[in-house]
C-alpha cells in the first residue's frame, strides 16, 4: 500500500480478471507523477497482478501532468529495477496525438520487461491482449 495521499484530480484503478487472463487498468483525471509512483507501488506488490502480466491501460479519460525525464525516472526506479517482471504484455488504448508520444516512450523504456502495442480502439487492444494470451498458453 501506498503512503502517497490520494490525488484529489487523478486515479489509476485497475481490476484483475485472472479467469480472463487480463488486467484492466483505468487512467481518469490528471494523471500526476506522484499518483502513478503510488499506483505502481500497489499494481506491482498485488500478487494477482503478478500473476497475470497482460494490462490494458485505458487512457483515454486522463491528462498526464509529468515530464518526459519524471516517466523515464519512474519506470527506472520503480518498474526496472524490480525482479520478476519480465515477459509483460501491455495494450495500451490512448485517443490523443500526445498520448501516443507519452505511451510510445513507456513502451521504449521499458522495453526490457514488456512488449506492447498501441490501440485506438478498446475492443482491439482486448483482442490483441486476448491473442497474447492464447500465444503464451
Amino acid at each position: 500500500m501506498s503512503d502517497l495521499p490520494p490525488s484529489p484530480t487523478g486515479h489509476i484503478s485497475y481490476h484483475v480478471d485472472a479467469a480472463g487472463g487480463l488486467i484492466l487498468e483505468t487512467w481518469s483525471g490528471e494523471i500526476t507523477h506522484e499518483v502513478l509512483l503510488g499506483h505502481w507501488r500497489r499494481f506491482l506488490a498485488d500478487p494477482a497482478v503478478l500473476a497475470v502480466k497482460r494490462t490494458l491501460v485505458d487512457l483515454r479519460d486522463c491528462e498526464v501532468r509529468f515530464s518526459g525525464e519524471e516517466w523515464l525516472r519512474l519506470i527506472e526506479g520503480c518498474v526496472l529495477n524490480r525482479p520478476g517482471l519480465g515477459g509483460w504484455k501491455a495494450a495500451i488504448v490512448v485517443d490523443k496525438p500526445h498520448l501516443h508520444g507519452i505511451a510510445r516512450q513507456f513502451l521504449g523504456h521499458a522495453a526490457r520487461i514488456t512488449h506492447g502495442e498501441l490501440f485506438e480502439q478498446r475492443d482491439q487492444a482486448v483482442a490483441w491482449l486476448t491473442r497474447q494470451v492464447a500465444s503464451d498458453d
